[in-house]
């Protein structure tokens, strides 16, 4: 048989237990919702610097032109 002196201590044991362990469920589910938000964030952040390289492409090319064309304009010595 089981010391009755054991019986609350061991019942505020598992209660102490099952409490840290809903605390580490919803500590959990608090990480998979922001780590959801944080790979939908680095999807869109990934899209615009896409998008902001292939401006700089473009702005690169632009300015290599209108350095050539400048490079024509130029009085030969």
């Amino acid at each position: 048989m089981h010391n009755t002196d054991e019986s609350p201590n061991l019942q505020s044991e598992l209660n102490a237990l099952e409490t840290a362990i809903d605390a580490l469920i919803n500590r959990c589910q608090q990480l998979k919702i922001e780590n959801q938000a944080l790979q939908t964030q680095q999807q869109a952040l990934e899209i615009e610097q896409s998008r902001l390289q292939e401006k700089n492409r473009e702005a690169k090319t632009r300015i290599d032109a209108l350095l050539a064309r400048l490079k024509t304009l130029e009085p030969e010595s």
